[in-house]
């Protein structure tokens, strides 16, 4: 485990003692779940950590970790940094520094080490409803001015006008965007779902779907492009504890299936020459706080 995983670690133990302390379920998600099951600990060469929450069990969390969490860790989100430009929430570590390649450019923004919260939706068994639902993810994913967006002329269209809104009114829609989202999930749900934004463009060839196991995968032309995976069931209503370097931290029960889906035959690792982190930073430092560096350039 080298420094950064240390911090990372870290962060990762206090969220779980709130979601513990407050009945809050949750999982590790993507390489992390896979460095549980596979190595019992990080990926060697992994530089981060996912974490599954619904999205109404995260404002829950928000609300714990106003009472309860440590000032030196940030729960940053739309609401809480206004330059916050990605979609999944970050909870961030204040007393460190990792600036990473896509947000250097942003001076006013809490650029600590980080763990990623992605949230989980419920989602109908309507089609066109799932397809509203995902439709209203779009449009949320425009309004955090992700740069992803910044592919073509419609994208940075959509990305300028949001950056003229004024804080609170995007605040607003925000918010608006994930009640409506939400509401959905309610109806006749059929099973929980991730949406994120497609990098390769905003239109795509017509709507296809793929099926495997307890899940399917959904494409869909929503501009911007937008993608979800389908789980017929509650993924986070059936939890285990495994351990995570020398940690007991909490995972889905159905990990298979999901490990699976998402990384076929995930016991074998992949040859030597893809055993790389999967993100760039232009600056890491586990000792000196962001703002320091923040001061530097400015």
């Amino acid at each position: 485990m080298n420094d950064l995983q240390r911090v990372q670690l870290g962060i990762l133990n206090e969220f779980d003692r709130l979601c513990r302390l407050f009945n809050i379920p949750y999982s590790l998600a993507a390489g992390t779940a896979l460095g549980a099951v596979r190595h019992k600990g990080f990926i060697p060469w992994d530089d981060d950590i996912d974490v599954y929450i619904m999205r109404n069990d995260f404002k829950r969390l928000k609300k714990a970790w106003e009472q309860e969490a440590p000032p030196h860790l940030f729960l940053q989100t739309y609401e809480t940094d206004p330059e916050h430009h990605m979609f999944c929430h970050k909870i961030r570590d204040c007393r460190t520094t990792q600036i990473e390649e896509d947000a250097s450019h942003i001076k006013n923004m809490n650029h600590g080490i980080y763990i990623d919260v992605f949230l989980l939706d419920y989602t109908p068994a309507s089609l066109w409803l799932r397809q509203i639902q995902k439709f209203l993810f779009a449009l949320f994913i425009i309004s955090t001015r992700s740069r992803a967006l910044a592919k073509n002329k419609v994208g940075k269209t959509c990305r300028f006008i949001f950056r003229l809104l004024p804080v609170k009114l995007r605040i607003l829609y925000q918010k608006a965007l994930e009640g409506l989202i939400m509401l959905i999930g309610t109806i006749n749900t059929r099973g929980v779902t991730k949406f994120w934004i497609v990098k390769k463009g905003f239109f795509r060839k017509p709507p296809r779907t793929a099926s495997e196991g307890n899940f399917s995968q959904i494409y869909d032309t929503s501009p911007p492009d937008t993608e979800a995976w389908l789980s017929q069931a509650d993924l986070l209503a059936d939890l285990v504890d495994v351990p995570f370097e020398n940690e007991s931290v909490r995972l889905m029960r159905d990990w298979d299936t999901y490990l699976s889906y998402r990384f076929g035959d995930y016991m074998t690792p992949p040859p030597p020459e893809l055993r790389v982190p999967p993100h760039t930073a232009t600056v890491i430092d586990t000792e000196t706080p962001y703002t320091e560096y923040i001061c530097k350039r400015s």
